[in-house]
């Protein structure tokens, strides 16, 4: 993980049959912003970031992330063209929701 990205949440999504979690987990990242007037060594930024860009399958070393589909923070609402991505690409102070499935 980018040292300028972290985990706000990462949860189980209960299921809407069972009383028993889905295969879905919510994940959501948040991406700090700095201002380029400051050195990287005053706001505790001691190493590279990727500019806001993450590949999906380096997301967890020990889990292989069978799909990763974006959603609003609420989790109630996906975008009309959202779909399976490899790759996140967020911009500086944002926050990003996901509906992820490992296996």
């Amino acid at each position: 993980m980018p040292c300028d990205v972290h985990i706000v949440n990462l949860r189980t999504i209960q299921s809407k049959v069972d009383i028993e979690p889905s295969d879905e987990a919510a994940l959501i990242l948040h991406r700090k912003g700095f201002d380029c007037r400051f050195s990287n060594r005053d706001m505790g930024l001691l190493c590279s970031t990727t500019q806001g860009k993450i590949k999906v399958h380096k997301l967890f070393n020990k889990f292989r992330v069978e799909s990763l589909t974006p959603t609003s923070l609420s989790l109630m609402h996906s975008p009309p063209d959202a779909r399976n991505i490899s790759e996140i690409n967020m911009s500086s102070m944002e926050i990003n929701t996901f509906r992820i499935r490992l296996k």
